[in-house]
């Protein structure tokens, strides 16, 4: 999740916005029980109020864990 988030972070910084500035995310995560990590790293990367999210149970391609999408403000 950290790795995600990071080059989501970087990203954003390289459009012009940042994590600052994400008003919705969707997380698709493969494993259930890792939601109470998932939420332990989100807060360190969000500030509060932390943006709307969902979250699903996903099997991301490719193998990955977590796979991340959001929307965010210019």
């Amino acid at each position: 999740m950290r790795l995600t988030l990071n080059n989501l972070k970087a990203i954003l910084e390289a459009a012009g916005s940042g994590l600052d500035k994400v008003v919705k995310v969707t997380v698709f995560l493969a494993d259930m029980s890792n939601f109470p990590k998932l939420n332990e790293i989100y807060r360190e990367f969000f500030p509060q109020p932390y943006p709307a999210r969902t979250t699903i149970q996903a099997q991301p391609p490719g193998g990955f864990q977590v796979e991340v999408e959001c929307i965010a403000t210019l």
